[in-house]
This record gives structure tokens, sequence and C-alpha cells, in this order.
């Protein structure tokens, strides 16, 4: 994702939201095993799009060898990469290219995506061969524990074998890679590449120099009580609807309390057990007239019974957020942990562009 990318989603959910920075805060609290694979998925898909000047093509090789009819494009320190393994790479990318309209793949394409999918393995070669210098006593018990937290998860040895399905994974393969990524972890963490810190001013100065994606639009804090009517109702239903939701707002004037009315009268399953709460709101969340309604409200205030398409609405006003500037109190977190990213990911790739300074990379891919 984007730099542009990622703020234009955070500008235009708002901070109506905040489980979502909750969620945020919560995964940097985490240091665990998951985390770091993911964090290492990430920090590769970075490597795929640098250049590399220093690997060299052999062409004084003679033609590629075969194993068991396939073909060798490439070795690292000796070790071979075959044709097949870029071919599942490179079809990934066409399919989703075909799915985007691009029909008509020219061979220039295929070429470039394939000297890409090349150029991540061997990056994920040599870390490989790093990583496995590395003596961990107990990767057999970890891969195991792994596991056993995807089945766990999963509820169902069921379940569990239609995963590997859906993957296109065995067992083996699935144990292989976690194997692999316990290694890379541990590597990483060995060289210092995991845990890297952002300074207090760093966060500061890409918040000022980034605020206007920090722009927050005015939201109100509402709940509701919904007297529902079916899209193709009949004028004698949408009536005895409108009956009742005028009868519950006689209620409401006549100071019985509005979460005891939202228990026993709305229809709308999704707030009736929070006493109708909407949460914070943007224009445009919800439909035209709810929202004419909702932001017209003084804090405290009561509407009156409102018409859209799902049917009648009684609206109360909780709280009121002006549009502004997000404060950095409520997003340092969110932006350390992008900056601290971003980090990780140039220290990894100047990390492997070191181990293949003293690697020996032979390529035979046209």
């Amino acid at each position: 994702m984007t730099e542009g990318t990622l703020f234009e989603t955070w500008s235009r959910r708002g901070f109506r939201q905040r489980n979502q920075l909750d969620i945020e805060k919560s995964k940097m609290r985490k240091r665990n095993v998951t985390s770091h694979f993911l964090l290492i998925l990430s920090c590769l898909s970075l490597i795929l799009s640098l250049s590399h000047p220093n690997i060299g093509i052999c062409s004084d090789e003679k033609e590629p060898s075969r194993d068991n009819s396939r073909t060798v494009i490439a070795k690292v320190n000796g070790i071979l990469i075959y044709e097949d393994q870029i071919t599942m790479e490179v079809n990934k990318k066409l399919r989703k290219f075909k799915n985007l309209g691009m029909h008509n793949q020219q061979p220039e394409l295929v070429n470039k995506l394939k000297k890409q999918a090349l150029e991540r393995i061997i990056d994920q070669e040599i870390l490989n061969q790093a990583s496995r210098k590395l003596a961990i006593p107990d990767i057999e018990n970890q891969v195991k524990a792994k596991l056993a937290l995807i089945k766990e998860k999963l509820k169902s040895e069921e379940k569990f074998q239609r995963y590997l399905k859906a993957k296109n994974l065995t067992i083996e393969s699935l144990m292989t890679t976690t194997r692999q990524n316990i290694y890379l972890n541990e590597y990483f963490k060995s060289q210092g590449l995991t845990d890297l810190q952002v300074s207090e001013e760093e966060i500061k100065k890409f918040y000022e120099q980034r605020k206007d994606s920090f722009k927050s639009d005015e939201s109100v804090k509402v709940s509701h009580i919904l007297v529902s009517v079916e899209k193709d109702a009949k004028p004698e239903a949408k009536l005895k609807a409108q009956e009742k939701a005028a009868d519950i707002k006689r209620m409401l004037f006549e100071g019985k309390d509005f979460v005891e009315i939202v228990n026993t009268c709305s229809d709308c399953s999704r707030t009736k057990q929070v006493g109708g709460d909407l949460g914070y709101i943007k224009r445009g969340f919800m439909p035209p007239e709810f929202d004419q309604a909702a932001f017209a409200l003084k804090k405290g205030e009561v509407s009156d019974v409102i018409e859209t398409r799902f049917g009648y609405h009684i609206i109360k006003l909780v709280d009121r957020k002006p549009a502004g500037f997000v404060p950095l109190e409520q997003v340092r977190d969110f932006i350390g942990k992008y900056l601290q990213k971003g980090l990780i990911r140039e220290k990894i790739a100047a990390h492997v562009q070191e181990l293949k300074q003293r690697a020996r990379i032979e390529i035979f891919l046209n």
C-alpha cells in the first residue's frame, strides 16, 4: 500500500471508527511470532521492487541443466532455482491483471514479471541460507505449536483440510514454510532488524508534513429508534408503521426513557442491544433524510419522526465533534508503527544487498 493510499483510507474513514486505532495499538503491543511473520512478508515484497545491479548474467555458462524435467534458471551459492518456481508467481500476477481487464498481455510484460519473480526468489533464497546458519534447538516444537494454533483457530480437522486445499498446500509444505519463517524471524532478530525505534521528533515531523491527511470532518454521535418498513410494503402497512413511530415520539415527549423504548420498540437489530447507539457518524454514512435531521439537532435533543428507505426513525443526538485535525496524541502510535515498518523494510533491503555482495549468483534466464 502506498503512502498516499494509506492516508486517503485514513481520511475517508475518519476518526469515527475508534476501534480501528485500538486495533493498531493492540497489534503494536503484541511482539509475537505471527506479527514478525507478517513483517517478513512485507519486507520481502519491498525487496521485489528494488533493482539488483550486483547480479550478473553468466553468459559463459553452457545450456541450463535439467533435473527431473525441471529447467534450472539460476543458482544461488550452488542452490538450484527452477523455472516452475517463477512460473507460479508470474501466473498469479497475470491472473490479477486479467481480472482488472488486461486481457492482451504483451511478451515484454511477461518477461518483466519473470525477472521480478526471479529476483524475489533469489532474495528469499539468500535470506534462507543466511538464517539456516542459526541453531534453533526447539525448532520442531515451535513448528508444531504454530500448526496447533492454526488448527485451533479453524476448530476442526475438516476445516483445516479445506484450508490446505484452498491455499494449495500439503501439511508438509505448510510445515516447511512455517519452519522457514521461524528461522527468518530469529535471523532478523539476531541482526537487530526487527525492533528498530522511531524517535518522537520523526513522528512529529511526519505528522506536520502530512497534517492534511489527518483532517477530521464534522461528526455526530447518535442513537435511534427504527420502525422498519419493507421495501414493497402496502400503503396500509406503511401507515401502521408511521402510527407506531408517532406513538413512540409521543411517549418520548411525555418523558419515557429513550433506551427503554429502544429495547421494547426498535426494529434495528444492529443497535437494539446497545440502546440504539450508532456511534459517531459523518455525512453520507446514513441516508440523506437521516443526515439532515441528525446534524440539525442540538446535544441531547430528539428529532421528529424521519422517513428513510429503511422505515421511520427517531434520532437522539448524544455528542458532536466539529471538523478539524485529529490530534497528534490520538495518532502517535499509528504513525510510529507506520514509520517503524518502513524503517525495518529499508534496513532489511540493505542487509540483503550486503549478503548478495558476498554471494555467487548465476542466472540463465534470457
